[in-house]
C-alpha cells in the first residue's frame, strides 16, 4: 500500500480508503499474474496483520472476496484498539479531512519508557515506521472498523484468528 513498508507514495499517508482497498486489490490480482496461481487449483487465502486485518475483514465479504478466497486468516486484527479517543473526536475528524487532510497527530507512544524503548529498539528505530497518523488515517481506522463489526459476521469463509502480544 502506498505509504507503508517498503512501498512508494508519501510515509504514512493515505489519500483515502478506497486508495487504500485499490492498492491490496492491485497486489492480490498482481501476484496472481506474476506468479501464474491458476485460481480454480490454487485455493487463496486472505491474511492481514494489525490494521490488515480489519482491512482483510471487510475485502473477505465483498462479492469478488467471498468467491476468491477460501479462508481469511487474522494475525491481531486492530478491532477498535487503543482508539477510544478516536471515537470521541471523530465528528472533529471528518470536517478535517475536508480542510486538511493530512494533518499530522503524533502518537502518544513516541514518548516511552527506557525500558520498552530499550526492548523494542529494533523494531522502534525501522524507517519504515512513523509516528503520526493524519486526519484522514484517523477517519479511517473508525469507518473501516465500523465496516468490520458487521462484516466479521457476514464472512462466508473459515477465519482463523492469531493473537499476538
Amino acid at each position: 500500500m502506498r505509504g507503508h513498508g517498503d512501498s512508494g507514495g508519501e510515509k504514512g499517508i493515505f489519500e483515502s480508503a478506497d486508495q487504500m482497498y485499490s492498492d491490496l486489490w492491485a497486489f492480490i490480482f498482481e501476484a496472481i499474474k506474476k506468479y501464474k496461481i491458476n485460481q480454480q487449483a490454487t485455493p487463496l487465502f486472505l491474511m492481514g496483520r494489525s490494521f490488515g486485518g480489519l482491512l482483510v475483514t471487510n475485502m473477505a465479504n465483498t462479492l469478488i472476496g467471498k468467491s476468491m478466497f477460501k479462508a481469511v486468516i487474522l494475525v491481531s486484527p486492530y478491532y477498535r484498539l487503543f482508539t477510544e479517543r478516536l471515537y470521541e473526536v471523530y465528528k472533529y475528524l471528518v470536517p478535517m479531512t475536508w480542510v486538511k487532510p493530512n494533518h499530522k497527530f503524533y502518537s502518544e507512544f513516541s514518548e516511552m519508557d527506557e525500558e520498552y524503548a530499550k526492548t523494542y529498539h529494533q523494531v522502534l528505530t525501522d524507517p519504515r515506521n512513523v509516528d503520526f497518523f493524519t486526519a484522514t488515517t484517523a477517519r479511517a481506522w473508525v469507518e473501516e472498523q465500523d465496516k468490520a463489526r458487521t462484516s466479521i459476521g457476514r464472512i462466508a469463509q473459515p477465519i482463523c484468528f492469531v493473537t499476538a502480544s
